[in-house]
C-alpha cells in the first residue's frame, strides 16, 4: 500500500517501510539525515553478509560431511580408505571454516581501521580538541664548572 509521496510504503516481514519524498523527509514527521540512513543501510548489509556467509559455510560443511558418511558407508569396512576419507573430510571442513572466520576477522578489522569509521562501520565523531597547557618557564641553565689552568 502506497499512501502518497511521503507516506507509508507498506510492511514486509513484520517491518514497516516509509517512502521518502524528494526533500529527504520521511513520512510522519520522521527526519533521518543521509549519514544516519547510510549507517542503517550499511549495518543491515553487514548483517545479511554475515548471516548468509555463515549459512553457506555451514551448508558446505554439511555437504562435505554427508559425502564422507556416504563414502564410508559404501566402502564396507576397508579401514585404510575410511581413514583417508575421514581425514580428507575433516581437512576440508576445518579449512573452509578457518578461511571464513579469517576473512571475516580481517574484514571487520579493516572496517574499524578505515578513516571515519568506528567499530561497526559507524562514523566517529571528531574528538574534542583541548587547548595545550601553557608551557612552564624554562629554568636558568647552571654555570659549567671552572676550568683548571695548566
Amino acid at each position: 500500500m502506497i499512501t502518497g509521496a511521503a507516506g507509508s510504503l507498506g510492511t514486509a516481514l513484520g517491518r514497516r517501510y516509509l517512502l521518502a519524498d524528494r526533500t529527504g523527509s520521511m513520512g510522519g514527521g520522521e527526519d533521518m539525515s543521509r549519514d544516519e540512513a547510510t549507517v542503517v543501510r550499511d549495518t543491515e548489509l553487514e548483517r545479511y553478509r554475515a548471516r548468509y556467509g555463515l549459512l553457506s559455510v555451514v551448508i558446505s560443511n554439511l555437504a562435505i560431511a554427508g559425502v564422507a558418511v556416504f563414502g564410508v558407508w559404501r566402502l564396507d569396512g576397508d579401514k585404510a580408505v575410511i581413514v583417508g576419507v575421514l581425514t580428507s573430510a575433516f581437512t576440508a571442513v576445518s579449512s573452509m571454516t578457518t578461511a571464513y572466520l579469517g576473512i571475516k576477522a580481517i574484514s571487520n578489522t579493516a572496517r574499524s581501521m578505515a578513516p571515519g569509521a568506528g567499530p561497526a562501520g559507524h562514523r566517529r565523531e571528531p574528538a574534542p580538541t583541548r587547548e595545550p597547557a601553557p608551557a612552564a618557564p624554562a629554568a636558568a641553565a647552571p654555570e659549567p664548572p671552572a676550568q683548571r689552568a695548566p
